[in-house]
Formats: structure tokens, C-alpha cells, sequence
């Protein structure tokens, strides 16, 4: 006990101003270095069949992931093991969590055997029919990274219940590194150079796995391999991740039924799907889940302490803080979603045309709502995660897959919208969840949420009617001129949203917002020990 005590002395807290700080800057280079992957794909394997197929071979693997892993960490492992550190209960606690890990490894394992046997079968579920032996093929060599991918995590939920944020942000960097460095050395516009980059992204999962391995290997000495299923903590632990487990897997089955709806539509209509996807991912991912990561260690220990106060304190922050980022890149992304997608995605424009930029620009419009209730969805998870009501996100997540399947196929298949009309499902299905979310929240725990939202959405849209005024007359002069040349296109974009950002943050600082000026502390302080360093 007093190697332990050691140890946590040893791996002392980072700052929740700063884990932020720290978080977003790790996720804007983990966005950067992912959307250069996305852009590479598109550009070497073209807006058609052999990108599909790429993107389409990702589809189950990343589905065993979610659904035997992905949520059990954040909604188990992490406010588990964070809530007992430094109490009489650590050691116990971390005989169920080794016991946790042990059985989802071997779990894993013969799932992934069994969808490699049945990989034909399960790829045509969405595979168009000229296209299913590469999508197989992909799959089927994509299958082992899941594998790998899973033990990275679990690494990090670790690290992330000791509060090292510092040693997780950027592992996820250097994944998308070895995902580049297979796209360069071997993406062609041929189907066996898809197969190709699949093996190097399987070589990147594995020195993803022992980058994290390596930076948590003190606090994974207390990991002991066992398969003792009596231990009431490991049952315990299994019964708080289970409705998590299906919870985080209904987005992946959410993305495979889209998908299927696909084959009606022509070529390309999964790459614009993926393409959009990507895009409003990025505002919500730096931002909400950066701010949601940092925020469940400390929600959760603030439970365990039965400090009411101090939890809807951070609730209440955390929430306003995801909003204040989110929804000025949200009308950013809406005003200038055809520049975005030229500017990020049309570097070779035999590959990428001018079609492709409209039809994903089309998506991305009804997405840009998503990025705002999804910033809502974000937070109320970890909140009822902390809370250990882990069937809450459950619930909404099969009320958000029957609406966001149910208005798909509605709007794409028996309305002018077409492939577009799925991401209108999308977003009124993330709407309604985000409403379920909040305010089933605020019935079941009204001493925790205190969020006081209206006086903050108030300043905000002041805010926002910065943006319009410095973007709205830019639509009206010159309407979606295009840049002659890339870098110019670039520069373009970059210049009209610069100045959108600084109108906002201008007028919020002027209104006295509390949420610039937190998020202006710790940045100084972090660029200030870094010329230190």
C-alpha cells in the first residue's frame, strides 16, 4: 500500500483548466492529423468505389468495438477506479478492474474471430453489390486493430482515472501518424493498394497500443491478469458498462444502418457521408469531448463525496464552456460549409469534383445543428455517468437510433433532399435526444443541475449576431465565389473565419462573459511554462 500511496504521489493531478488547455490543443492535432487521413483517402482512392470500400471496411470493426469496449470505460472503469484512489477501497478496486480487463480481452478476441469467419456475410448488409468482395477483404484486414485499438484504450481510461491527462492526449496523434504514413507510401487509385494501407493502419493500432502501454507502464503494475468472476466488483463493474456498452455501439449500428440505405444511391454517397461526418466531428470534438473527458474524473470523485454543491458547480461550467466553443463554429461551419469542404477535401479535382463538394456540403448544413446537441448529449453523458445512472444514455441512444433511422430513410428516400435528407434525420434525432438528455437530467438530479442556461444563451446569440453580421454580407456580395488556387482558397477560408472568431470573442469579452476569460487563463499559463521549458 505504501508503493501505491508512492506511486500516486508520483503521478499528481494535472489542473482541470489546464487538463483542458492540454486536451484540446492534443485533439486539434489528433483532428488535424485525422482529417489529413480523411483527405489523403479521398484523393488517392477517388469519390467512388475504392474509397467506399475503404470507409465501408471500417463499419463492423469499429461496431465490436463500441459494443464490447468503448463505453465501459468512460461510463465503468473510469469513475470506478478515480472514485476509490487514495480510499481503503483501492486495492480491491483495482483486483475488479484487472478481473474487467481480463474478460473483455478474451471476449474480444472471439468476437473477432467470428466476424472474421463471417465477414461476407456481415458486409452485405451495406455493401453495394459490385463493391462487397473489397469491402470484405478490408474488413477482414481490419479486424485484428480493433483488437489493439481496445487495449490502447483501456490503457488510457487507466491513465485518465489517475488524471494524466498529459501522457493520453497525444497517443491518438501519433495513430494518425502511422494511418498517413500508410496512405503515403501506399494509397492508389487500385483495390490492392486498398488492402495495402488497411495492413499499415493494423501496424499503426499495435504501436499505438504500446505508446500507451509505455506512458502508463507504474500505474499498470497493478494490473494482474485473472478470470475470477465471484469478485463482486467485477460484477459490479460489468452491470455499470453494460448499458453503456450498447449505448456507445447504437451510433456505430446508426452509421451502418445509414449505410445500407446507400445502396439506392449512386457512388460516392458513402465518401460524402463520411466526408461531412468528419467535418462537424471536428468543432465538437475538440471542444465537447475534450471538455467531457477532463470533466468525468472530477465529476465523478465529487460524487463520491457527496458534494452537491461542487458537482453542479462543474456541471454547470463544464456545459456552458463545451456551448460557448461549439456554437460559433456551428455558424461558422453553416455560412461557410461549401468553402470547408473545397478547401479541406478538393485538392485534385479529378478526384475530388465539384459534385462531390456540393453533395457533402448539402450534408454538412443539417450537421452543423448536430455540433450544438451534440455538445448537450456530450456533457449529460458524463453526468450521468458520474452519477451511475450509465441506463440513461442507453435509453437515449435507441430513442436517437429509431428517429434518426425513421427520418433518413423518410427525407432521403421520399423527398427532393436525396442522400442529404440523411443528415436531416441525423440532426432532429440528436435534437430530440439532447432534449431527452437534459431535461430527464434535470428531473431525476434538480440539486445538480443549476445550470442557469438562458442568461449565457443570451450573451451568446449577441455574440453569434457578430458572426453573422462579418459572414452574412459576404454571402450577399459575392455569394460562393471560389479562389483561384488552392492556397488561396485556404487562405480565404482561414481570413473570413478569423475574423467571425474575433467578432464573437470581441463581444463576448465586452459582455463580461465568464468562459473567455477561463479559457484565456489557463491558455496564458500553458504557453507561459512552455517558454519556460
Amino acid at each position: 500500500m505504501g508503493q501505491l500511496k508512492e506511486r500516486q504521489r508520483q503521478s499528481a493531478p494535472t489542473s482541470m483548466g489546464t487538463s483542458i488547455v492540454i486536451m484540446m490543443i492534443a485533439l486539434v492535432l489528433s483532428k488535424i492529423t485525422g482529417q489529413l487521413r480523411e483527405i489523403l483517402a479521398a484523393n488517392r482512392f477517388g469519390f467512388a468505389a475504392l474509397n467506399d470500400a475503404f470507409i465501408q471496411g471500417f463499419l463492423i470493426p469499429d461496431f465490436v468495438y463500441e459494443i464490447l469496449i468503448g463505453g465501459s470505460i468512460q461510463a465503468a472503469l473510469v469513475p470506478t477506479l478515480s472514485g476509490a484512489l487514495g480510499s481503503k477501497e483501492e486495492d480491491s478496486t483495482w483486483r475488479s478492474v484487472s478481473i474487467f480487463i481480463s474478460f473483455m480481452s478474451l471476449l474480444m478476441l472471439a468476437v473477432l474471430i467470428v466476424c472474421e469467419i463471417f465477414a461476407p456475410q456481415l458486409m452485405a448488409i451495406f455493401a453495394r453489390t459490385d463493391n462487397h468482395e473489397l469491402v470484405t477483404k478490408v474488413a477482414r484486414t481490419l479486424f485484428p486493430q480493433t483488437f489493439f485499438m481496445m487495449l490502447a484504450a483501456l490503457c488510457i481510461g487507466v491513465l485518465n482515472s489517475y488524471r494524466q491527462f498529459t501522457r493520453t492526449a497525444f497517443g491518438p496523434v501519433l495513430y494518425n501518424c502511422f494511418v498517413v504514413t500508410s496512405l503515403l507510401l501506399f494509397a492508389k487509385a487500385t483495390p490492392a493498394a486498398v488492402q495495402r494501407v488497411a495492413v499499415g493502419i493494423v501496424f499503426g493500432a499495435f504501436a499505438y497500443f504500446l505508446f500507451q502501454a509505455f506512458l502508463g507502464r507504474r500505474e499498470l503494475r497493478n494490473f494482474s491478469f485473472s478470470l475470477d468472476f465471484k469478485d463482486s466488483g467485477f460484477r459490479r463493474l460489468l452491470w455499470l458498462s453494460l448499458p453503456t456498452l450498447l449505448a456507445s455501439s447504437i451510433p456505430q449500428l446508426n452509421n451502418i444502418i445509414l449505410n445500407s440505405f446507400m445502396k439506392s444511391f449512386p457512388k460516392g454517397a458513402p465518401t460524402a457521408l463520411r466526408s461531412a461526418t468528419t467535418l462537424w466531428m471536428l468543432p465538437w470534438g475538440v471542444f465537447a469531448v475534450a471538455i467531457g473527458n477532463v470533466l468525468l474524473p472530477s465529476l465523478s470523485q465529487s460524487v463520491a463525496r457527496d458534494n452537491k454543491s461542487e458537482t453542479a458547480n462543474l456541471l454547470s461550467e463544464s456545459l456552458r464552456r463545451a456551448l460557448f466553443l461549439t456554437i460559433p463554429c456551428a455558424i461558422i461551419f453553416l455560412f461557410m460549409r461549401y468553402d470547408i469542404v473545397r478547401g479541406v477535401y478538393q485538392w485534385n479535382v479529378d478526384m475530388f469534383n465539384d459534385e462531390a463538394v456540393f453533395t457533402t456540403g448539402n450534408m454538412l448544413f443539417w450537421f452543423c445543428f448536430t455540433i450544438v446537441t451534440h455538445t448537450f448529449v456530450t456533457i449529460m453523458n458524463q453526468a450521468y455517468f458520474a452519477v451511475k445512472k450509465t441506463f440513461m444514455p442507453l435509453i437515449n441512444s435507441v430513442i436517437s437510433l429509431c428517429m434518426t433511422a425513421g427520418f433518413g430513410y423518410l427525407f432521403s428516400h421520399k423527398t427532393a433532399l436525396g442522400i442529404s435528407g440523411l443528415s436531416l434525420g441525423y440532426a432532429l434525432g440528436s435534437l430530440i435526444g439532447a432534449a431527452f438528455m437534459f431535461l430527464s437530467f434535470r428531473k431525476m438530479h434538480p440539486e445538480l443541475a443549476r445550470f442557469n442556461l438562458l442568461p449565457f444563451l443570451g450573451k451568446v446569440v449577441l455574440g453569434i449576431l457578430g458572426i453573422v453580421a462579418v459572414l452574412l454580407p459576404l454571402r450577399l456580395m459575392i455569394g460562393y465565389w471560389v479562389p483561384t488556387g488552392k492556397w488561396l482558397q485556404l487562405l480565404w477560408l482561414f481570413f473570413w473565419s478569423l475574423l467571425a472568431i474575433l467578432a464573437y470573442g470581441a463581444i463576448a469579452y465586452l459582455l463580461d462573459i465568464d468562459e473567455i476569460k477561463q479559457m484565456i487563463g489557463p491558455l496564458t499559463k500553458f504557453f507561459q511554462r512552455m517558454r519556460k521549458d
